[in-house]
């Protein structure tokens, strides 16, 4: 039940960002929260207690939230409603920033480069499953169009002892590349993981280790804890690219305020 559990979260999460994107144009132009709520109600409608359990919607505008609501339930066992203040969401997706972030950043120390084919950074014959002349790219990887079929494996480990070695599992478990790379956007989850290892190789380091080190990034803002919130002080003077980008993409998550521990000022 437990592992249901979990997938079910994950499953709200993900209503979460659909019910986000699906919001009338109009209602962010208007910027009414009334025509926020109604456009939210109506896309509800459409999946809460269908086909996922539940979601948040949180809108935030100059700093201010001016929309926040739940749906449904956080937990289905304990009849646990959804509430914008306190519900917690997992990251899921959103880890794949970090990837890019790292990748952006070996792009910046002339380690990688986004047009190269990616072979050129992995050993040698890792990519057993490739059907096509065009070489695959990072550029293709980040913008899922490396031609990957998808599949989900393992998305989920419950004990240490389970969790098999990264460039073990991305070798073992290779997905047939059905599309000419730069020919058609399809969602991979292994493209994403396979940056990761290229991140690896490319850094000398484990994957884990180099996104301990994401630190480099990060301490470049200001931290505060404020009513158990973490604050992030954003400058606008970042000294490189990556930093501007990172801290441009914590800020935009205050389009999702307070469904983790994490705020943002930018200043």
């Amino acid at each position: 039940m437990k592992r249901l559990m979990r997938y079910k979260t994950l499953q709200c999460f993900l209503a979460a960002l659909v019910m986000i994107a699906f919001l009338a144009p109009s209602a962010y132009a208007s910027g009414a929260p009334d025509t926020y709520e109604a456009s939210a109600n109506a896309v509800s409608e459409k999946y809460i207690g269908k086909t996922v359990p539940g979601a948040c919607v949180v809108i935030s505008e100059h700093d201010n939230t001016v929309f926040a609501k739940g749906y449904g339930f956080a937990d289905l066992e304990n009849n646990t409603a959804i509430d914008p203040e306190t519900t917690v969401f997992e990251w899921g997706s959103i880890s794949k920033t970090f990837v890019w972030v790292s990748v952006m950043q070996l792009v910046e120390d002339r380690k990688i480069d986004l047009e190269t084919d990616i072979r050129t950074y992995l050993p040698d014959g890792f990519l057993k499953n490739l059907r096509f002349a065009e070489p695959v790219t990072l550029l293709h990887l980040m913008n899922h169009t490396a031609g990957f079929e998808e599949e989900l494996l393992d998305l989920r480990y419950y004990s240490a002892s389970e969790v098999i070695p990264f460039k073990e599992v991305l070798s073992a478990h290779q997905p047939k590349q059905v599309y000419p790379p730069g020919s058609v956007s399809a969602y991979s989850n292994y493209g994403a993981a396979l940056a990761a290892l290229i991140v690896e190789e490319a850094s000398g380091q484990s994957y884990k280790d180099y996104i301990k080190e994401i630190g480099s990034i990060l301490n470049s803002f200001d931290l505060e804890l404020v009513d158990e919130h973490i604050i992030f002080h954003c400058k606008s003077d970042q000294p490189s690219y990556i930093s501007r980008s990172i801290c441009q993409f914590l800020q935009a998550l205050t389009l999702l305020a307070y469904i983790g521990n994490f705020k943002l000022i930018e200043e």
